[in-house]
């Protein structure tokens, strides 16, 4: 979508402002996800419903976009995106709950790393796919490719899952409005999230400030990167391709983060993760600055983008496993998607910045700062220590 907006004319500085936009959904979430687990529909299983209804729903806003010039009308282009965003994320609430209450303990692990897996398989396909059929046939050609491959899961697989009945909620049962039960879980949440972060040591505290920061050099992996493929001249072909490749990488790299994280100790591999981001993309902006955007090759923007993709995916991999050291059992799920929360507050703002760095002072200058900033997380990772519990 960022190639294509670039390539069309849209100013850097406004994609920025979009790719923002899209990742707040993600990152506010946690506020009308207990509706999931309070709404339960029982005729058609109340996971399937709510599967089934916000995949109908992401199509529905995606079918929409045909008919609105996406250059011409960023801001409503924007406005549908969030929107479909908006039911893609409450769909992952359903389909994390779903996995809850159906898998044993021992296939999770499993069903995570498929589950990982599949989540790069769809951004190949909606990413790297959609500018390959995109640059042959036109944009609206690929929305009809991710709209399809959307109708395929609804009735192949949303439509075939089946349900053991359930428990009467309290909704259902009466006894307590949906509102009231739904500010009696927030109420909770945030008392949990207190709890988690502020009264259990002091590493889950350094926690926080290390979930909010960037995670590493972030240019060359989030929307930004496809608007600098733009303006270094490279074909929707070679967006296309560096995509995949990178995406490959990614994987590669969050696959490969236990075994690092086994044999270096956690912290030492997730500093090692976040030098893989810095590294590469310094190099980018030194190259850039020194010999102009015109003498970057794609070959040279690909290799950087793998190497910083691979240790994003490390990061990742790794991450998961240092937050979960510090989470408080007591309250375990709850501190954990908060900082997964605030990961992706620093996704948000990154873009954000990001866009408005490249238009004011050149990509050169706007990736320099990006792995200068991306250094500043390694000095907290010696402070993240194991969650205390207080005996109180």
């Amino acid at each position: 979508m960022t190639a294509y907006l670039r390539q069309s004319g849209a100013p850097v500085a406004e994609i920025g402002v979009f790719m923002s936009a899209l990742i707040a959904p993600w990152t506010l979430k946690w506020l009308w996800a207990p509706l999931v687990d309070l709404i339960r529909p029982k005729r058609f299983g109340p996971n399937r419903t709510w599967i089934v209804v916000t995949q109908t729903m992401m199509a529905l806003t995606l079918g929409v976009l045909f008919f609105v010039d996406p250059v011409r009308n960023l801001g409503l282009l924007s406005a549908f995106m969030v929107v479909h965003n908006v039911f893609a994320a409450t769909q992952d609430v359903a389909i994390d709950g779903f996995a809850v209450r159906v898998l044993p303990e021992s296939e999770m692990g499993w069903a995570n790393g498929l589950m990982f897996a599949g989540q790069n398989l769809g951004m190949a396909v909606g990413g790297g796919g959609s500018l390959f059929i995109a640059s042959h046939y036109g944009f609206n050609a690929a929305f009809a490719l991710v709209l399809a491959v959307l109708a395929f899961i609804i009735l192949a697989v949303s439509l075939r899952i089946r349900e053991e009945p359930e428990p009467d909620s309290p909704i259902r049962n009466g006894s307590r409005s949906w509102l009231g039960e739904l500010g009696s879980r927030l109420k909770e949440f945030f008392h949990e999230l207190y709890q988690g972060f502020f009264l259990s040591g002091p590493g889950p505290r350094f926690g926080v400030l290390f979930a909010i920061l960037p995670l590493g050099a972030m240019a060359l992996s989030y929307g930004i990167a496809s608007a600098l493929q733009v303006d270094l001249g490279f074909t929707q072909q070679q967006i296309s391709a560096s995509t995949t490749i990178t995406l490959l990488a990614a994987a590669a790299g969050c696959s490969v983060a236990g075994l690092l994280g086994d044999r270096m100790g956690l912290k030492p591999a997730l500093a090692l993760s976040y030098v893989l981001t810095v590294v590469p993309t310094a190099y980018l902006a030194y190259a850039i600055l020194l010999h102009g955007m015109e003498q970057i090759s794609f070959t040279l923007f690909v290799g950087c983008a793998v190497v910083h993709r691979l240790g994003l995916g490390v990061m990742y991999g790794v991450s998961g496993a240092v937050f979960m050291s510090m989470t408080n059992p007591a309250v375990g799920a709850t501190q954990f998607t908060g900082y997964n929360s605030l990961h992706n507050v620093a996704i948000m703002y990154a873009g954000y910045w990001q866009g408005l760095a490249a238009a004011a002072l050149g990509y050169g200058k706007m990736l320099g700062i990006d792995a200068a900033l991306g250094l500043l997380p390694i000095a907290l990772i010696p402070l993240l220590r194991p969650s205390r519990v207080r005996a109180d």
